[in-house]
């Protein structure tokens, strides 16, 4: 009796400590050890520490959340606090408090270039634009298809540089343009596109006096269509 009460323990501590070990991941996060949430989103959470089949379940304030491969679609529909509770069986293993924050209207970036200035010298490794939700955490999964854009000449006169806005693949390769997108994601924390500008314009940017993005068309990960104004001008130096 009293070697099986203790292989019952046993048992039991093992359990418990194994189940201390378990967190949630939302793999759609920079920082998916973060418990933040955002609403209206589809945010893709996985369970570490256990190997998640049909018989787990984790549920929010008022839903059972709907899981396929192993991942769990958390949606939340106001901001503040929800606790997500984890069961296998009808055991409960743990609970999980996420917070719930605005998303940021998205930005768009024109490579590493944050100020007004865009000179000569960096053109060349700045011709990628990119989108991005700063200071939310986030990734940036949708992916710019096109822009609307323009250049202002020396003279005064603006001049639509929208006939090659989409990307020219004998000009700029998909390994060229991940290689690109993979260095600045490293650093900025933004996310790669497949819209850029083409050697034929930018040889129009480095005559003009002002380069004027005044659009883009996005397209998110369920394959809707976003069109943002975005109103970037760059002055170009030498």
């Amino acid at each position: 009796m009293i070697l099986k009460n203790l292989i019952t323990f046993i048992s039991f501590m093992t359990f418990a400590y194994s189940n201390a070990q378990l967190r949630i991941l939302n793999n759609s996060l920079i920082e998916p050890t973060k418990n933040i949430a955002y609403p209206g989103l589809s945010n893709e959470l996985t369970i570490e520490g256990i190997n998640v089949n049909l018989t787990y379940i984790l549920l929010c304030l008022n839903d059972t959340l709907k899981s396929t491969n192993r991942t769990f679609f958390y949606i939340p529909k106001r901001l503040g606090y929800d606790t997500l509770k984890l069961f296998q069986n009808e055991l409960l293993l743990g609970k999980y408090i996420f917070k719930i924050e605005n998303l940021a209207k998205p930005r768009v970036y024109l490579g590493n270039i944050r100020d007004s200035i865009l000179k000569i010298d960096s053109i060349n490794s700045n011709l990628v634009l990119y989108i991005s939700y700063e200071p939310s955490i986030l990734k940036s999964d949708a992916r710019i298809t096109k822009f609307n854009s323009s250049i202002i000449k020396k003279n005064g006169r603006e001049k639509s540089l929208n006939e090659k806005s989409k990307i020219n693949w004998d000009e700029w390769s998909e390994k060229k343009i991940q290689r690109v997108s993979d260095r600045l994601l490293k650093r900025n924390r933004i996310a790669p596109c497949t819209a850029c500008f083409s050697k034929s314009q930018l040889k129009k940017i480095r005559k003009s006096k002002t380069l004027w993005i005044k659009e883009v068309v996005c397209i998110s990960p369920d394959s809707r269509a976003n069109r943002i104004t975005v109103d970037l001008k760059f002055t170009i130096t030498k």
